[in-house]
């Protein structure tokens, strides 16, 4: 059985905007006409999470699939075991981080330097056999449709807008606190 593993850029990449990080995803599942059986999204254990780009690979995908979004905590040597436990066990069990997808279907994993724990999400989507459509490409069959106007595409302009918002609201006030000391 061949395995296709495609790694993708990340949402928050310094040199690109979500927007064209989304734009580069779905010209390749475009182009390369592979069946997908499903999405792997590595979280850094150590990291913060964003709730807005779980939003997103939320609706790259769609509802209906998420049962086939393997979600994977990674560089857990980086922190310590317990730590990294109860980082783990807080992604599982909020709701806008990972507890509402897994809900829905998707599977959490843990993986360390370990070769196996690093298969593991692969093997689950082996053990699927279920070929997924995402949700994204199905609103890109229709030629008329801009990526923005797909629900990742929306979901990504409201965060822009939402940002935008809050950098005038911080200049407003620079500004204001900039004028009493005048």
């Amino acid at each position: 059985r061949t395995v296709h593993m495609i790694d993708t850029p990340g949402f928050d990449n310094p040199t690109q905007s979500d927007l064209e990080v989304l734009r580069q995803i779905t010209q390749w599942l475009s182009e390369s006409q592979i069946q997908l059986n499903g999405v792997i999204y590595c979280h850094r254990i150590m990291s913060a999470t964003s709730v807005s780009n779980l939003q997103v690979i939320r609706k790259m995908c769609g509802d209906s699939n998420l049962p086939a979004l393997a979600l994977i905590t990674t560089f857990w040597d980086l922190v310590d075991t317990d730590e990294g436990g109860e980082r783990q066990k807080t992604l599982e069990s909020t709701p806008h981080f990972w507890k509402e997808l897994i809900e829905r279907g998707s599977q959490p994993f843990s993986c360390d330097d370990d070769r196996s724990t690093a298969l593991e999400p692969v093997e689950y989507i082996i053990k699927r056999n279920q070929a997924v459509r995402l949700q994204i490409q199905t609103e890109m069959g229709d030629p008329a449709r801009l990526l923005e106007q797909t629900a990742a595409g929306k979901e990504i302009q409201g965060m822009d807008i939402a940002q935008l918002k809050r950098d005038m609201e911080l200049m407003r006030r620079q500004n204001e606190e900039e004028r009493e000391r005048l």
